[in-house]
């Protein structure tokens, strides 16, 4: 004899919409506001340094493949390079990896690349729509140096394929950012094994996100000359002063 009830996956999925959207009405404006002034973005920043040592970045932004069925007429659109249907979640992240934005749908046979440079906030930054900090010297230091945003792991953020239509996807996943933010927020350990984190005598213990792949797309993305030489300058910048005085710390040769 079998206790309790059971409801029909059919009757599951004619639900899902309503469940989530109650979710996402419910919670998205408390757990994701997006950094509405320039004060906000220098907070992720003195975030990012605060808890990694790393100055003027103002996200960690990386993709991940949401693995689908098909989508009915959709040829090969949604078929990706690891040879499997996925939409895209392509997120940025603060410090304490909760979600800033996201743009979610993607079709999977695009790059990560492909998708940042058609995305809303590529475009709000090119055109200035968003009240980011201007250009200033790195601590003890005195050179300007603009903030910016990082390429970053992979997301641990969905496993299984998902046997919904793109749009019913989309919402599902967007719902899970939603819960993710809501879960750092009030119960921050219970995630802690997946991130790196400081233990002892200053010794950080790695998180089980470096199991995962880096954003091979944007790295080799194709831009204009200028692009190129602005981003290697910077990167040099970064480079020499982590490794002098202003900028490194104490522990950070144990860990070569």
């Amino acid at each position: 004899m079998q206790y309790g009830w059971r409801v029909p996956h059919n009757t599951i999925s004619v639900f899902i919409p309503e469940v989530c959207q109650a979710i996402i009405d419910e919670y998205v404006d408390e757990v994701m506001p997006f950094p509405g002034t320039m004060d906000d973005w220098k907070r992720i920043a003195e975030g990012f340094m605060e808890k990694w040592n790393f100055p003027h970045a103002l996200g960690a932004l990386d993709g991940k493949h949401v693995a689908c069925k098909c989508p009915p007429g959709s040829g090969s659109t949604y078929f990706n390079y690891k040879k499997f249907y996925s939409i895209v979640l392509l997120a940025l992240v603060d410090s304490d990896y909760k979600f800033i934005w996201a743009d979610i749908g993607g079709r999977g046979a695009a790059s990560d690349a492909q998708l940042w440079n058609a995305s809303d906030l590529k475009s709000a930054i090119e055109d200035g729509d968003l009240d980011l900090p201007d250009a200033e010297p790195l601590p003890h230091d005195t050179e300007d140096i603009p903030y910016f945003y990082i390429v970053s792991n992979r997301f641990q953020v969905l496993m299984s394929t998902m046997q919904h239509h793109p749009s019913t996807i989309r919402l599902i996943v967007t719902t899970f950012l939603v819960l993710h933010n809501l879960m750092r927020t009030r119960y921050p350990r219970l995630q802690n094994r997946l991130v790196d984190h400081e233990g002892r005598n200053q010794k950080i213990v790695p998180g089980e996100w470096r199991n995962g792949r880096q954003m091979r797309d944007c790295q080799v993305v194709q831009g204009p000359n200028r692009d190129n030489r602005e981003g290697k300058k910077l990167r040099n910048t970064l480079k020499h002063w982590i490794n002098s005085e202003a900028g490194s710390v104490p522990w950070q040769h144990d860990m070569i």
